[in-house]
């Protein structure tokens, strides 16, 4: 269905050994200081504005993990109202000649006066034009939902002719809502033991529905703020060596169906 992360690098190695090493270096959590020297790294890694989308159904925790992301509240988020109607540009980190953007896409099935289905999915096809990496995010606690996340996937990132290759992560995301729940690790912020079988189970379950390596799955908590500096790795070791296209990102974004957010940090 796509490329594996490290695929995106395969020209220079020693990114990833670089990343590897910087990684290695910092806290499990993307907090305060720690995000601050993630992301002001970045001009290591590439050297161009990257474009992230972030998709996928519904009520799977896009706008969380964006806003986990960012560490500020510029996506809404909600229990049952849909909170994202228009994609929402989300300015991540900029340093010299290096930027990161989120762009946070509304949820497939949502139902909406501003979207048909339909839309929709043209709106994420026609994404792949000019998007350097995709984050698709599924539901941790949901059972039900996998095989309909496999087809919009395919017709998305497979019948297309934008491009081949397409780096996409898949994102297990509200996994502190994996059985069971009640005992999550809330001193060390981290899953149970019993947890961590269930959301292993939960890994190889994606992992062989979508035919994927499991470099390109990352089981993370926006809540919580658990499993963010591994995805934040896998995003690093992901983006291509060159941006997807030449058009400018006010050129891309331009359009009223688009709307910019500011981050500011509590």
């Amino acid at each position: 269905m796509s490329s594996s992360p490290e695929n995106g690098k395969s020209n220079d190695l020693n990114i990833v050994d670089q990343a590897t090493t910087f990684f290695n270096s910092i806290s499990n959590q993307l907090a305060g200081d720690q995000r601050g020297k993630l992301f002001g790294s970045i001009d290591n890694f590439i050297n161009y504005d990257a474009k992230i989308g972030i998709l996928g159904m519904t009520g799977a925790g896009k706008s969380s993990l964006c806003n986990a992301l960012a560490g500020a509240q510029v996506a809404e988020v909600g229990m049952v109202d849909v909170c994202t109607r228009n994609p929402q540009i989300v300015p991540l980190a900029k340093k010299d000649h290096a930027s990161l953007t989120l762009v946070d896409f509304p949820g497939i099935g949502a139902n909406t006066d501003d979207w048909s289905e339909k839309d929709l999915l043209e709106l994420y096809k026609d994404s792949l034009r000019y998007l350097d990496l995709f984050l698709w995010v599924l539901k941790g606690d949901d059972r039900t939902y996998y095989d309909n996340h496999l087809n919009i996937c395919r017709h998305i990132f497979q019948q297309t002719e934008h491009r081949e290759n397409i780096p996409v992560i898949f994102v297990i995301s509200q996994i502190d809502k994996i059985d069971p729940a009640r005992h999550w690790n809330t001193e060390r912020i981290e899953p149970s033991q019993e947890q961590r079988k269930n959301i292993e189970l939960k890994i190889k379950s994606v992992q062989h529905l979508f035919n994927l390596p499991r470099a390109q799955l990352c089981a993370i908590s926006s809540r919580e703020n658990y499993g963010l500096v591994e995805l934040v790795y896998k995003i690093f070791t992901s983006l291509p060596n060159r941006p997807t296209t030449a058009i400018s990102q006010s050129e891309i974004f331009g359009s009223t169906k688009f709307t910019t957010t500011s981050v500011n940090e509590s």
